[in-house]
């Protein structure tokens, strides 16, 4: 029998992320065959490396236009608990102080704790136009910002329950031809190189170091070479020449 995990515990009590690891490495036990995300997170797990499988995480092609990088319009779709997403928005501000852009724009997607306190912040520095929070939103109505928006926010904290976690975003923005800023976690270190995005840390000086960078560099950025750059990781690549491999596996 083969089971698939996909996460490790991203608990932001330690207890609790100990207990749910130990929880996933105990029912891991009563099978022959282990897929995981990467090794790195079965290592914390504590998964049996002899019955090991990577399958790597992949995404669907939400958005098949071309992008023009200017004006930037930057787009976050995800939970907004335990993100420190109101990092962005301060990032966001200094840039606008610094740069002087009028034409820009960030939207929002997704709920949660921080939505209130991002609605605070976003009316406390006056950015009310510039920056929308959209709520959640069904999958089916993403591929409206996915068109319109030529930069993808993959922000999370660079903690040890997130180092080697791969954010589906990260992969989603960039099948899509977003170019992503992305928090440098070991698993976006793997994935975001120049051609389609930039690694920073998790402070709102590095988001609006970046906008920067993006700003005065957008014309050397083309969305059809961010696709190719992460085709590996669409479904069918993934399903072909990972999972088949690891489920026809046979014991030994």
């Amino acid at each position: 029998m083969v089971v698939n995990f996909r996460t490790v515990s991203v608990a932001y009590d330690p207890e609790q992320r100990k207990k749910e690891n130990e929880r996933f490495r105990k029912e891991s036990l009563l099978f022959d065959r282990i897929i995981m995300i990467s090794e790195e997170g079965a290592s914390q797990i504590g998964f049996d490396k002899s019955k090991l499988a990577v399958v790597s995480l992949g995404a669907d092609i939400i958005s098949s236009t071309h992008k023009d990088f200017e004006p930037l319009r930057l787009l976050y779709v995800g939970t907004l608990y335990n993100r420190d997403i109101i990092k962005t928005i301060d990032g966001f501000y200094k840039f606008l102080s610094q740069m002087a852009v009028e034409n820009i724009h960030y939207d929002i997607v997704g709920d949660g704790e921080e939505r209130e306190l991002l609605k605070n912040r976003i009316e406390e520095l006056n950015i009310q136009q510039y920056v929308t929070l959209h709520g959640k939103k069904p999958y089916d109505e993403l591929k409206y910002y996915f068109d319109k928006c030529n930069i993808g926010v993959s922000f999370i904290p660079i903690t040890d329950w997130y180092e080697y976690q791969p954010p589906t975003k990260t992969f989603e923005y960039c099948l899509s031809g977003l170019f992503c800023i992305a928090t440098a976690t070991a698993a976006n270190s793997r994935v975001i190189n120049e051609t389609n995005g930039i690694l920073i840390q998790d402070t709102s000086d590095a988001f609006a170091d970046a906008l920067t960078e993006i700003y005065k560099n957008h014309s050397h950025i083309n969305s059809n070479q961010i696709r190719l750059s992460m085709m590996q990781y669409t479904w069918p690549m993934i399903v072909n020449d990972q999972l088949i491999p690891a489920l026809q596996w046979k014991k030994s």
